[in-house]
């Protein structure tokens, strides 16, 4: 999209602010593409990068401040004006990354529990009349114990370094979800 039709198209979209807003919309969103192509960037890659001209109506919504930095000339940059869809993308990435850590600790913490139970009933069901063979049993008890262990311990240690983005990550769901 080139930048006088990507500027129709938000002139579209900003119907319900007044004449002036919409200038300094417009007047800010020119700016911004001239001083990319002005610094050597392609015009179309630069205005794709924005990103869909519906992202930017909201997050000009969302931001209380935008005309007033606008107004005071206060530089901010394209991942300030877009900073939702960033975090978004990149809780996306932070929630698969935290579901496949606690999926895998899990596995180990049942399968050492499953390795403990199944070493212990042959062990005591067989009666096993040799002593090597008990020991393999009591062996695969401990690996069965050492896989419980490393379970917990993979889920304590997520838990741990990734507190706080997990309660970032919980408080943007619920504001999502409201």
């Amino acid at each position: 999209m080139k930048k006088n039709e990507f500027l129709r198209e938000l002139k579209k979209h900003l119907e319900f602010y007044s004449r002036s807003e919409q200038n300094e919309v417009l007047n800010y969103y020119d700016e911004l593409i001239q001083d990319a192509a002005d610094h050597g960037e392609e015009e179309k890659a630069f205005i794709d990068s924005l990103g869909p001209i519906d992202d930017i109506v909201i997050s000009i919504k969302k931001d209380s401040t935008f005309f007033d930095k606008v107004r005071s000339k206060i530089p901010f940059t394209v991942s300030e004006a877009f900073d939702m869809t960033v975090k978004v993308i990149g809780y996306t990435f932070f929630a698969i990354f935290a579901f496949t850590i606690l999926t895998i600790s899990f596995s180990f913490f049942i399968s050492g529990i499953g390795v403990i139970f199944v070493s212990a009933y042959q062990l005591v069901v067989n009666l096993p009349q040799d002593t090597m063979i008990t020991l393999l049993r009591l062996s695969q008890m401990v690996v069965g114990l050492g896989l419980v262990i490393l379970g917990i311990a993979m889920f304590k240690w997520f838990v741990s370094a990734a507190r706080t983005n997990l309660k970032q990550l919980l408080l943007k769901i619920q504001s999502l979800v409201k």
